[in-house]
């Protein structure tokens, strides 16, 4: 099988799995929504986004470094076990040892200044999740850097599915609120984290000798500022929201975070095939085919990315009102204001993937620290001058920005490596077709969930037959995806 295709087989299940995991996203938002007040929400999302926070430095970045030696080292049973040993135990270790400091501050400081009881016991069981969370992407990845999308896809799903089912029985049979919630993830995360374990130890069978300094000095040089960059990505993603805290209180927070969330979750959906799908697949065409090809490839990525990025995010923007009265309901209305400017930044910043080949391939990861660093202070200091002036609307102008700043700055060094080619009139046709789109889904008035389906149905179907109508490649594509999906059966 080709490489063209690989990508597009790969692609399109990760789109799947993205579309399944979402799913459980959208079944859970409104429930979360419905069962906690918007300041149990807004601390919800406080405790995901700071485990997020934390394990960005306890990875060591050593989760992209697996993704990028794999190849070098995939020939060599031996080297593949040291690089795989190394990795694993690379992660656990420090994450174990953050885990144990986490945990004992959390006792000390609730013995000098006590909290509420629930908070308390959430915020020891939180902690857990660290450890898990971590180990359970350095066993995974390799699946990624071996391109197997459906098993990395059947991993996450039975995670997500897990921590959804049992938050579910937590929180509405059994009234734990938040409790409950975390619970349910940390149960469901150690059975899964106990078992990957065994299936990759199996697979690699790598033993905890195979971890070796000499591998881990190796790698160390171009893993170590993926942690700035994972760091400075957190706080892009997340330090409006502590800002958000401090000024405006946990129900600005809970509101911010309900159309902050729902943004991410429908463009993750869209973005997450590149981010996953992408860097693996480049790499192994430069590897084998030269730069030419792996520049040609990527301006390829780069129009489909638009092709598809610019109707889905003018569309949730026009229906966002009637999607956040039935997902969220009507007390979280107010978050349409600034959805449309968080949908924008986040399509915007679902090209940081794409973009950051040509950095990637020279192993200048030192560039993009100082990139994602640079981006990651000015938004927490802009955050902390509009939010007071502005609310939440600064923070999500705040967002836009930041983002803007951060691929614009990324696509200029990169380019230096790697030609990034834009197709600029292509970008223009799609935005011209969005527009069309919108008008024709301006005729079907909704009422309720399936008058809002029917109107997004219409508002693809037009969009498509655009397309159709004027790329020819894009048929060639669905040919292959309609190929695969006969394969399988």
């Amino acid at each position: 099988m080709s490489q063209k295709k690989v990508f597009i087989k790969q692609s399109s299940i990760y789109l799947l799995g993205q579309i399944l995991s979402n799913l459980s996203g959208l079944i859970t938002f409104p429930i979360w929504t419905r069962f906690f007040t918007k300041e149990e929400y807004g601390i919800f999302n406080l405790i995901n986004i700071s485990v997020f926070f934390i394990t960005g430095f306890t990875k060591l970045g050593l989760t992209r470094a697996a993704v990028r030696y794999y190849n070098d080292r995939k020939d060599n049973p031996e080297s593949l076990q040291k690089l795989v040993g190394t990795t694993i135990y690379g992660i656990f270790i420090p994450n174990v040892i953050t885990f144990l400091l986490l945990f004992l501050s959390i006792l000390i400081y609730h013995s000098f200044y006590p909290m509420d009881t629930n908070t308390y016991y959430v915020l020891l069981l939180a902690s857990f999740i660290l450890v898990l969370h971590s180990t359970l992407a350095i066993c995974s990845v390799f699946f990624v850097a071996e391109q197997k999308a459906i098993i990395y896809n059947i991993i996450w799903l039975i995670e997500k599915y897990g921590n959804f089912i049992l938050g579910i029985i937590f929180v509405v049979v059994f009234s734990m609120g938040i409790f409950g919630a975390v619970l349910g993830r940390v149960i469901a995360s150690t059975l899964l984290v106990g078992v990957l374990f065994f299936i990759v130890k199996k697979i690699y069978h790598f033993k905890v000798n195979d971890f070796s300094i000499k591998v881990l000095k190796e790698i160390l040089p171009y893993s170590l500022p993926f942690i700035g960059i994972e760091l400075a990505d957190v706080i892009l993603n997340i330090g409006d929201r502590y800002v958000i805290q401090m000024w405006l209180g946990a129900s600005s927070v809970g509101l911010y975070s309900v159309g902050y969330n729902m943004a991410q979750y429908i463009n993750h959906m869209f973005t997450y095939p590149f981010r996953m799908s992408v860097e693996p697949y480049i790499l192994k065409i430069y590897k084998d085919k030269g730069k030419m090809e792996a520049e040609n490839n990527i301006s390829a990525i780069i129009s489909y990315y638009f092709m598809f990025g610019i109707p889905m995010t003018m569309g949730i923007i026009y229906i966002r009102v009637d999607l956040i009265n039935i997902l969220a309901s009507a007390k979280y209305a107010e978050a349409a204001v600034f959805f449309p400017i968080i949908a924008i930044a986040f399509i915007i910043f679902g090209l940081f993937n794409i973009f950051n080949m040509g950095l990637v391939i020279g192993k200048r990861s030192n560039i993009l620290f100082n990139l994602t660093l640079i981006v990651g202070i000015l938004n927490i200091v802009l955050n902390i001058i509009l939010i007071p002036i502005m609310g939440i609307l600064g923070a999500a102008y705040t967002t836009l920005f930041s983002y803007i700043l951060l691929i614009v700055l990324e696509y200029y060094f990169s380019n230096k490596i790697i030609n990034l080619r834009i197709r600029y009139l292509s970008v223009a046709k799609y935005f011209l077709f969005s527009l069309i789109m919108i008008q024709c889904m301006s005729f079907i008035t909704v009422s309720s969930i399936m008058s809002l389906i029917l109107q997004v149905i219409c508002g693809c179907a037009i969009y498509l037959i655009l397309l159709l109508l004027t790329e020819r490649k894009l048929l060639l594509i669905i040919k292959q995806i309609l190929s695969n999906i006969r394969s399988k059966n």
